[in-house]
């Protein structure tokens, strides 16, 4: 996420601090946790928030050419009621469970208030919910979906009307 004099930060920063949290290792411990179940297992949810979702594109005809197979990173908003992601990051950030799930709950608060007000949002090495042509939507970082497609990169379009 962000991490410049962004309200949501300052917010997590008044209500964290004062329990002895430090924000700027906690939020970087959410991003790196969330790239790594979206590269895992396809998928990471964030309360407040919504899914993130990896989508299997098949190879598609274009052009007269067979365009590779392709990996997009997709963002659907959905009640999110699970703590998968809180434990993750009190492993990883190494806090105790307890002030992961607060500082997840907070974190979630902050997210759904950008959100609503259509704000842009970075969350830094996946992508950004940002306007666009009059539209509030998801836009996934140009390098994660590189690293979604490492095993296919190498991969070119093939003519397909033996030209």
């Amino acid at each position: 996420m962000a991490m410049k004099n962004d309200p949501c930060i300052q917010g997590l920063k008044e209500k964290l601090e004062r329990d002895g949290l430090s924000v700027e290792p906690l939020l970087r411990a959410v991003c790196r946790c969330m790239a790594e179940e979206l590269l895992e297992r396809g998928s990471v949810c964030l309360r407040g928030l919504g899914c993130f979702e990896v989508a299997e594109y098949p190879p598609v005809p274009a052009g007269g050419q067979l365009l590779p197979p392709a990996r997009r990173l997709r963002f659907h908003t959905r009640p999110v009621n699970d703590d998968k992601l809180s434990i993750l990051v009190s492993c990883r950030a190494g806090v105790s469970p307890a002030q992961a799930r607060n500082f997840m709950k907070v974190l979630g608060g902050c997210l759904e208030k950008a959100v609503r007000s259509s704000r842009e949002l970075r969350i830094r090495g996946i992508g950004a919910f940002c306007e666009q042509e009059g539209r509030y939507i998801f836009v996934p970082d140009d390098s994660f979906e590189e690293l979604l497609n490492a095993a296919t990169l190498h991969l070119t379009a093939i003519d397909i009307e033996g030209r």
